[in-house]
């Protein structure tokens, strides 16, 4: 029989010492540079700001200052993302590159932002429709602000950001269901008495069903369990604030949301889960009359 070649320390160590490499390789690269923290920040600002944010001096008191802290925010955190980083190969490059439905995802977007500029200039009221496209091209600012590094490196600061906002808005809605106004208001009806900061119920509807599902997902996901506590908690709060306010298109939107998040997260395995989602939605709509007022009509 052939003898086994034995092999020596260095070619023996060398698997261990590159998995240890690539182990650490994403530690060191999942920490932003100055620019990219600076994006992080601002964009940290922009989620804080739009949700709680208000001016009691303005025309427009909830609008106004959301609106500033969204369009400055997200000019500062494009340049911090974009405007300081290198380019790593040139624009035909990365253009071939791309798959064919994002090339035709860009090209009809690009379609779309030139003829709303065409739009805007022939417009009746073109001072006005220049304005409101200002104001379109800055929050365009936020789709590739999206897929950019600072943000991958900053999603668990991000994301909690968002989350606790949303919860703060959530426990001020249940307050004012309660009678208990942080501020004076003048609404027609007593729906919008518990839009809390943003102002508005739908507003406020759909950023907490947006919030709920992430805190499902981060109490599903995360491996530590002060942190799936918080989450659970986070969730339980966004429920509650979207029964206080009745709104059908909350908890509409959170379970069909919670489904795609159960789908992508067990497969199969998610259909027993999903018809607990379906029966706790037929349950909440026959247990709040509301509810169910408003599914009927």
């Amino acid at each position: 029989m052939p003898k086994k070649r034995r092999k020596s320390f260095a070619a023996r160590t060398a698997p261990a010492a590159s998995r240890r490499a690539a182990e650490a390789l994403p530690e060191a690269a999942v920490r932003p540079t100055v620019p990219e923290a600076l994006a992080i920040a601002s964009l940290a600002v922009v989620l804080v700001g739009t949700a709680l944010l208000v001016d009691a001096g303005a025309h427009a008191s909830f609008d106004a200052p959301k609106r500033l802290a969204a369009t400055v925010g997200a000019a500062l955190a494009a340049v911090a993302a974009i405007a300081f980083r290198r380019p790593s190969r040139r624009f035909a490059d990365a253009w071939r590159a791309l798959p064919s439905p994002a090339r035709i995802a860009l090209a009809a977007g690009t379609a779309a932002l030139v003829w709303s500029a065409l739009s805007a200039a022939v417009s009746p009221r073109r001072a006005t429709s220049l304005d409101a496209l200002r104001t379109v091209f800055l929050y365009l600012l936020l789709v590739p602000l999206g897929a950019s590094t600072a943000v991958a490196k900053g999603k668990n600061l991000l994301a909690a950001t968002f989350l606790g906002a949303a919860a703060v808005n959530a426990g001020i809605s249940i307050l004012q269901s309660r009678g208990v106004q942080p501020f004076r208001l003048e609404t027609f009806g007593t729906r919008n008495l518990t839009g809390a900061l943003a102002g508005n119920v739908g507003y406020l509807a759909i950023a907490t069903a947006l919030a709920a599902v992430l805190a499902l997902g981060i109490a599903l996901s995360a491996r530590r369990r002060p942190v799936r506590g918080i989450a659970l908690a986070a969730l339980l709060l966004l429920l509650a604030a979207l029964v206080v306010n009745r709104n059908l298109t909350g908890l509409v939107s959170v379970a069909l949301g919670v489904i795609v998040l159960l789908v992508a997260s067990y497969g199969r395995r998610s259909l027993v889960p999903i018809a607990a989602v379906g029966i706790a939605v037929a349950v909440a709509l026959v247990a709040f009359p509301p509810l169910r007022q408003r599914a009927t009509a």
